[in-house]
């Protein structure tokens, strides 16, 4: 053995022995020492819609609600600074969904109709009606999420109104004075020092669900979006607060809009021959073959008045599935125009989306706060995103991190919209939060 060796393992053995002597036999292991960095997380308020609040299934119920995004972002922050963090949670059971007057609806669980979809079925039709009653004596709840929120809600007193289709239920069942209050005012009366904004998509949604048309008035125009981000980051941050606004994800990316393939219309030899002579005197451009097809939809602006979907198009979750398969929808019968987002109508939701989030970078820059690009975190799920040995996906309910109404997250969504802010404040404000683990959440209830 060389002298070089010989050196180098009597060293070793002498820091080894130095250690042992130090610090004995003990093999317990320290805990990471966590730290809030240049934030401080004492009064953390979380503001925004359905993402916020923790709608899921198409209602906001208990289960899905104890873990939303902010419930479990709180959690790491307790690790710090954190302090308690107050939701305005609603009866366990069925919940309450936006309904026509934002009362009640459905909560909606998977249920399989053959291969390749997956149905879904109404579990409830009329909700928890004594989720509507005022709960906000006395309590400030930390979690200001309200389901349906546009950005000209928040600092709006009629939001709050709990008069049939005046106001919105999720947030008069909380106001600290409904139909006098708004979210921005209750959430400025707690003295925050961190916040998170998730707002804009349901400023587009309305439209988008519906399958555009004539409901392209009721985007919230750029200008108003800039206008009012500005105004309430600019209250959120009168009290020295810091804060992270998510941006807002492209539609192609959540499952209502991308689980139903353009040409998810699979036919055999047959089959294909016979829609081919239904065709044939119709309109003759429409052709069939054996394997994948595009779908069939309405469209005025086609002599014929409808044609095949071509690819870019989206056909919506709207549509129910287990016609698809059963009764000829897409084919036989086209879908209709309010079922199917063409490609002027999905340019139109594409550049709004690509302003807004544009506006949300300029803001949130000007005073000096931190951005969670959502929008490139769901981009990348259409590849999976590798958790723990786990593969998630954008799918629709498999392995998905979307909950059954396509739109918003399951639990194990929220903890992966939870650790992608972590990542955010870590970075920006110098903090060692922990991430969540996904695997901790429940999925998608399957039969």
């Amino acid at each position: 053995m060389n002298s070089d060796k010989l050196k180098n393992i009597t060293l070793s053995l002498t820091v080894t022995i130095c250690i042992w002597v130090v610090s004995g036999c003990s093999t317990e292991l320290t805990e990471p020492k966590y730290n809030d960095g240049d934030a401080d997380f004492s009064t953390y308020i979380a503001i925004g819609g359905g993402y916020v609040a923790g709608y899921s299934d198409n209602a906001l119920h208990l289960e899905h609600q104890t873990h939303s995004y902010p419930a479990i972002l709180s959690g790491s922050f307790g690790r710090t600074s954190g302090g308690d963090f107050l939701q305005p949670l609603v009866n366990s059971g069925v919940g309450l969904g936006l309904g026509g007057n934002s009362r009640s609806e459905f909560r909606l669980v998977p249920s399989f109709c053959g291969d390749p979809y997956v149905n879904v079925l109404f579990v409830d039709s009329i909700g928890d009606q004594s989720n509507t009653s005022w709960i906000g004596a006395a309590i400030r709840y930390q979690n200001m999420g309200v389901p349906g929120t546009r950005i000209t809600d928040l600092n709006k007193q009629q939001f709050g109104d709990p008069s049939p289709f005046i106001g919105n239920v999720f947030y008069s069942r909380f106001a600290v004075n409904p139909g006098q209050s708004t979210v921005i005012g209750d959430a400025l009366i707690q003295g925050p020092t961190f916040f998170t904004l998730s707002i804009g998509l349901e400023d587009i949604l309305g439209y988008a669900v519906s399958g555009g048309g004539f409901l392209q008035d009721s985007i919230t125009s750029v200008s108003v979006f800039e206008s009012e981000l500005t105004d309430i980051i600019s209250s959120l941050t009168s009290l020295d607060a810091d804060g992270v606004i998510t941006t807002i994800p492209d539609i192609q990316d959540l499952p209502f809009f991308g689980a139903i393939p353009w040409n998810g219309l699979v036919l055999d030899a047959n089959e294909a021959q016979d829609l081919n002579q239904v065709y044939a005197t119709i309109n003759p451009s429409i052709q069939f073959q054996e394997g994948n097809n595009a779908f069939v939809i309405s469209d005025t602006s086609d002599p014929s008045g409808f044609r095949q979907i071509v690819a870019g198009e989206l056909i919506l979750l709207s549509n129910p599935l287990d016609s698809i398969q059963c009764a000829g929808f897409g084919s036989v019968k086209p879908f209709m125009a309010a079922g199917v987002l063409t490609q002027p109508e999905i340019d139109i939701i594409n550049q709004t989306i690509t302003d807004y989030n544009n506006a949300i970078t300029d803001v949130a820059s000007q005073f000096g706060l931190a951005v969670t690009d959502l929008n490139a975190s769901y981009r990348n799920l259409g590849s999976g995103y590798l958790f723990g040995g786990v593969t998630y996906t954008n799918n629709y309910v498999l392995q998905s991190l979307f909950s059954s109404d396509g739109i918003y997250p399951n639990p194990k969504g929220s903890a992966f919209i939870a650790n992608e802010v972590i990542r955010t404040i870590n970075n920006y404000y110098g903090a060692r939060l922990p991430l969540v683990d996904i695997h901790d959440y429940s999925g998608n209830i399957l039969p």
